[in-house]
């Protein structure tokens, strides 16, 4: 999990009495950018939630938000927020992680967002079987306050999401046993030990080596391990220039590198605006923690 913004604000005005209109209620107002997503996720929540006290209004507000699309799981983190300031807001207590992500319809593939939302740090799940509402946690470890991740975004197209990327999952063939063999090898021998330790080197060759891995496992949607041969050029460069830990965020087009210090991270930054003028490029905190309550907004990611 990283530190970029995505803030909330929840607020209702309870009904003296009344019954409530289908799954809405009263007045429903989401405001800020993403207000189509918002409301989806507000009107699903209503859904699992008949119990919940009529309301005159409620209104969310998105305050503030990374780029929809880019491989940084906006989605889930968008959804679990408004899962969790509605029940915090509208119920006044706390749902479990399962029922928060369900309630909201996150947590189908992967539970990594998911735990994050709640935990923070650096999420590995044991992958989701059938019957089960999401992947059991097998462990979270914190990631080192000085470390930073440069992530780099140039003007490509957004990543898949939604039917599309629904389409692309059907599309892929199922992992070999030797795929699974070899990244549980990379997690288990090299990722987690390194973290651990706080090896930087070992745990970046690890990163980059898993995640090119993983790529080719989506080869058939992609093309190759990266989404396209821009992205595949500059996690090469940065290589040569001798900092490991890069790749693909998901389906991109972010690429990440991870750097020991915030010096180096300015380094990095200046180096690849240098080479790419047409880039974004921003440096962020690992984040340790979970989702952040305020009496104005919920704020996690």
């Amino acid at each position: 999990m990283v530190e970029v913004p995505l803030r909330i604000r929840v607020e209702a005005e309870l009904a003296d009495s009344g019954v409530r209109r289908g799954a809405g209620g009263g007045r429903l107002e989401c405001r800020g950018p993403l207000s189509d997503r918002t409301e989806a996720f507000v009107q699903r929540w209503l859904s699992h939630h008949p119990e919940a006290p009529p309301y005159e209004s409620l209104a969310i507000e998105v305050l503030e938000t990374p780029a929809e699309h880019v491989g940084l799981g906006l989605g889930t983190q968008l959804g679990l927020s408004i899962s969790h300031g509605l029940t915090r807001t509208l119920l006044n207590e706390n749902l479990s992680l399962e029922r928060t992500a369900s309630d909201v319809g996150r947590g189908l593939r992967s539970a990594v967002g998911t735990y994050g939302f709640f935990y923070g740090g650096l999420i590995v799940d044991q992958g989701k079987r059938e019957g089960e509402p999401v992947s059991p946690l097998h462990c979270r470890l914190p990631m080192p306050d000085d470390w930073r991740w440069v992530l780099v975004r140039g003007h490509a197209p957004s990543g898949l999401a939604g039917t599309a990327e629904q389409q692309a999952f059907e599309r892929l063939p199922s992992m070999t046993d030797g795929q699974v063999a070899r990244l549980r090898e990379c997690i288990f021998s090299t990722l987690l030990p390194c973290l651990a330790n706080k090896d930087f080197m070992g745990f970046s060759e690890g990163l980059h080596d898993y995640g090119r891995q993983a790529g080719e496992c989506f080869a058939e949607v992609q093309g190759g391990p990266y989404r396209n041969q821009s992205i595949a050029d500059l996690v090469d460069l940065v290589r040569r220039w001798d900092w490991p830990g890069v790749g693909q965020s998901s389906w991109g087009p972010t690429v990440f590198i991870l750097a020991p210090s915030s010096d180096v991270a300015e380094y990095l930054v200046r180096r690849i605006r240098g080479k790419y003028s047409n880039c974004e490029v921003t440096v962020c905190r690992p984040r340790n923690e979970g989702v952040r309550l305020g009496s104005e907004c919920h704020d996690s990611m």
